[in-house]
């Protein structure tokens, strides 16, 4: 019985053929694996294996780890400015292809059209050996007014398929620049490899809301603001831990470091600081009167103030009174003494 043999021959019995300048192996097992496998079935093709013999990760050094991120990016730029989106449904894989920056030199838009399409062919067929894309493929080239250009850009697409050893069926450009084709996927593709689905949108790629989105956002944006004026009142509002002269010496600014208050606090006598603890906050408490005691004090006040009026006409009156008396005293003494002096 046979069976399958290992990775590292089955990549290389698949892949390496002609086409590769050569090979590079890392590791003292793989090497010989390599090497042996490639003596007995390609001797032709041994001289194109390199032994990796240098310290740095050969993944590093060649960038190998870069080219596996960007293969699984959903946009691809293309050397010329270009770009193709890749999108994969349940039904199908669609790739859309955009001119981008790319504009041409010549002038000629159908050109310009032209060499981007055919660039984004070569892509296309490099992006789905990469990535291991298979069954329905819809590829959105960029409309081309001539035939001829259709059928340039679809026997070039063709031609790098050749390359491709999976079974790959395409059919005829349509009117709308469409491209249908059916690929036979080898193994397991690299986004299952690499990626896995998402728990909150279960791989649709949006999140959806029991409520409009607008309504959400409005409230939101205005709960935020509810919150923003709530915390500059608290911010304005004077604060109930402070004595009574340090909420006026915060009103002139005092309390700052550095301030008057703040050096009276830090030097004591012959300027030495002073290592002053800090006052225990005291809490001031509003005591509202009761209204039977207002009343029983307006009656004292005006039961005070009537005993004063009669006490000020009192004396009013004895003063009068002592002056008509020292008036008649004076008349007495002088018309006694008038006979005398006669």
């Amino acid at each position: 019985l046979y069976g399958e043999p290992d990775l590292t021959i089955k990549v290389v019995r698949d892949v390496f053929n002609e086409d590769f300048s050569k090979l590079i192996v890392s590791g003292e097992e793989a090497w010989d694996t390599i090497e042996a496998y490639v003596t007995y079935v390609a001797p032709d093709l041994v001289g194109r294996l390199e032994k990796w013999t240098k310290d740095q990760d050969i993944f590093a050094a060649w960038r190998i780890d870069e080219q596996i991120h960007k293969a699984l990016e959903r946009k691809v730029f293309l050397p010329s400015g270009g770009s193709l989106v890749i999108d994969r449904t349940e039904a199908m894989t669609v790739v859309d292809v955009n001119t981008g920056k790319f504009t041409g030199s010549g002038g000629n838009l159908e050109e310009t059209v032209t060499k981007n399409n055919l660039e984004a062919a070569e892509e296309v067929v490099r992006q789905l050996r990469l990535r291991d894309i298979g069954g329905i493929i819809v590829i959105d080239f960029i409309d081309m007014v001539l035939e001829s250009n259709r059928d340039l850009v679809l026997r070039r697409m063709v031609e790098c398929l050749g390359r491709d050893r999976t079974k790959h069926q395409v059919a005829e450009v349509t009117s709308l620049g469409l491209v249908q084709m059916t690929r036979k996927r080898m193994g397991t593709g690299l986004l299952e490899v690499f990626g896995e689905q998402c728990e909150t949108c279960a791989g649709r790629g949006i999140v959806t809301h029991d409520d409009p989105v607008e309504h959400r956002r409005a409230n939101t944006v205005a709960a935020e603001h509810h919150v923003q004026r709530a915390d500059s009142h608290r911010a304005d509002a004077p604060r109930t831990d402070q004595r009574p002269d340090q909420r006026m010496d915060v009103a002139r600014g005092d309390s700052q470091p550095g301030g008057r208050n703040d050096r009276k606090r830090r030097r004591g006598r012959g300027g030495q600081p002073l290592d002053v603890a800090p006052a225990a906050p005291v809490q001031i408490h509003t005591v509202h009167p009761d209204p039977s005691d207002a009343e029983r004090h307006a009656k004292a006040e005006a039961t005070r103030a009537a005993l004063a009026n009669i006490a000020a006409a009192a004396h009013a009156a004895h003063l009068h009174e002592d002056e008509v008396a020292q008036a008649i005293s004076a008349a007495g003494q002088a018309a006694a003494g008038a006979p005398a002096k006669a």
